[in-house]
């Protein structure tokens, strides 16, 4: 990294990512402040989480899921491994990577899909203390090579669909080890049941065999795992503020070479802790399954889909392929009750659903919950997706009668900011309030609206939306620039994350976004 925490903080008297981010604006002017009415629930949950959980992401979901280690902790496609498997594998498979030299701090190369040796890896890692650098496959190849040059060649791990597009340069960084995951692994007795829906857009054929007949470095995760019998050393002791993984920003000014965004296991752990419902206030996921399809490179699916589903007590629904025209047979085949995915994924779902033939007498009766992530969603079509949801009988099967006005949630924030920790709901409030209401910020995050010269803009006025929370991420990964531009400071010494979206506070104290902080339009009398 190149920033120098302890000398940040030393300057700026706070630093991102802190565990007492609420005392930051403690006695300073905020408008912001007059609608909060108490942060004493909040502040103690925060001093717990370091009194009590300043342990690794691993201890924390094995916390959590201690009693129903009997129960699914993985769905794929139509095979369940419970929570005492998934850990049996994964300390396994933290066992082989410390026999390989893996040590704390260590980075592994993971190029994967979604399917359930992410978790596997994720909570093996973690164990270790390595930081898991979830690249993508589609990345530029030259991105990925000054990737590969500044990071540890003790192990790269990919599924057998990404390797397929780097295989050459993989081979050319010189792993010491190569694990190779087939989309197949996975399905039970390595048979498709959901051969009809997917036979269009991918074949669940094992291909990690022709690629160990033209690399012998090349071995199977369980042919990596059994290393781990080999291991009789100890665990190196792993806190909440280690680096734990490295995910791609979505957006980037030069295309196919996103921002490495640097995370400790302190974003995951609290945002989970602050998605229990004494602090949101939202109802327990009980028995619920959250799909995972979004890109493993992205943190909003490892935030969102999967650690805050696991410290749900539900079950990951793990889907490798991720395509919009598929996503509805994604829906159909692993019943999620609850879904984060992008706008467009969303509104040509309902476009199709209900007139394919293939999913003829199929509703969406098992979906409580959808996310829209990663896009803007204007009212009009909220108003669409949430009348198809309504008329595809969303939540029936989990409550008396289908919820209505059917509430499709907005998620605000970024991957910097590590996941979506603004409330749910915006399109009910709007409609039983019958105007713009905006989202307030859930109690994990401090936000404010600035203007150029860091003041703080008045109600109703627009300006830069900035905020911080213990869920901000570490830092950018050796990027200088990009660190520099994302920490603003105001004209009150606070120190913030830049958010690069336009907003505004309204009335009510609400948050009202408007769109990406560069997207504007210059009139003729020079007004913006």
């Amino acid at each position: 990294m190149d920033i120098n925490y302890e000398e940040f903080r030393k300057k700026h008297g706070y630093v991102l990512n802190p565990a007492k981010s609420f005392e930051l604006s403690k006695d300073l002017p905020s408008i912001k402040r007059k609608h909060v009415k108490s942060r004493k629930r909040t502040s103690k949950a925060l001093r717990e989480i370091d009194e009590k959980s300043s342990w690794s992401w691993y201890d924390e979901v094995k916390k959590r899921r201690e009693s129903i280690m009997d129960k699914p902790m993985t769905f794929y496609r139509g095979n369940e491994k419970t929570g005492t498997q998934v850990f049996e594998e994964a300390d396994m498979l933290a066992k082989a990577l410390m026999a390989k030299g893996i040590t704390k701090g260590d980075s592994i190369m993971a190029c994967m899909s979604n399917v359930p040796e992410v978790l596997t890896l994720m909570l093996a890692a973690n164990k270790c203390g390595a930081i898991v650098n979830f690249m993508g496959a589609d990345f530029d190849k030259e991105f990925i090579k000054q990737i590969f040059s500044k990071n540890s060649k003790k192990v790269f791990i990919g599924t057998d669909d990404k390797f397929e597009k780097i295989a050459s340069v993989v081979d050319e960084a010189n792993f010491d080890n190569i694990i190779l995951v087939s989309l197949a692994d996975s399905l039970e007795n390595g048979v498709d049941p959901y051969y009809e829906y997917d036979k269009d857009f991918y074949t669940f054929e094992n291909k990690v065999p022709k690629f160990k007949s033209q690399n012998d470095k090349i071995v199977t995760l369980s042919q990596f795992s059994s290393y781990g019998k080999e291991f009789t050393g100890k665990f190196p002791e792993v806190g909440i503020d280690d680096g734990f993984t490295i995910t791609y920003t979505s957006g980037s000014t030069k295309i196919g070479w996103p921002k490495e965004i640097l995370h400790s296991s302190r974003p995951y752990i609290s945002i989970a802790r602050f998605h229990d419902p004494d602090l949101s206030r939202m109802p327990a996921m009980r028995n619920m399954r959250g799909l995972a399809h979004i890109p493993t490179h992205s943190n909003t699916n490892l935030v969102s889909s999967i650690s805050d589903t696991l410290c749900q007590k539900c079950t990951v629904a793990f889907e490798p392929i991720y395509d919009k025209d598929f996503f509805r047979y994604s829906l159909a085949i692993n019943e999620p009750g609850f879904v984060p995915a992008t706008r467009s994924f969303l509104i040509n779902t309902f476009k199709k659903f209900k007139n394919d033939p293939k999913l003829a007498g199929k509703d969406l009766s098992y979906i409580l919950n959808i996310v829209s992530v990663g896009e803007d969603t204007s009212a009009n079509e909220i108003k669409y997706i949430d009348s198809k949801l309504k008329e595809l009988n969303s939540g029936c099967s989990l409550i008396p009668r289908p919820i209505g006005p059917i509430t499709l949630s907005v998620g605000g924030g970024n991957c910097e900011h590590g996941g979506l920790f603004f409330t749910l709901f915006k399109s009910t409030r709007d409609k039983l309030l019958r105007k713009e209401t905006g989202m307030v910020p859930f109690q994990l995050a401090d936000i404010a609206v600035l203007r150029e010269d860091g003041t703080e803009c008045g109600y109703n006025e627009y300006g830069k939306l900035v905020a911080n929370s213990f869920c901000t991420m570490k830092g950018y990964v050796d990027n200088p620039e990009a660190n520099k531009a994302f920490h603003v400071t105001d004209a009150y010494g606070r120190v913030w994350g830049n958010c690069d979206v336009w907003a505004y506070i309204n009335n009510n104290g609400n948050v009202v976004m408007k769109g990406r902080y560069s997207n504007v339009v210059p009139l003729k009398d020079g007004t913006v």
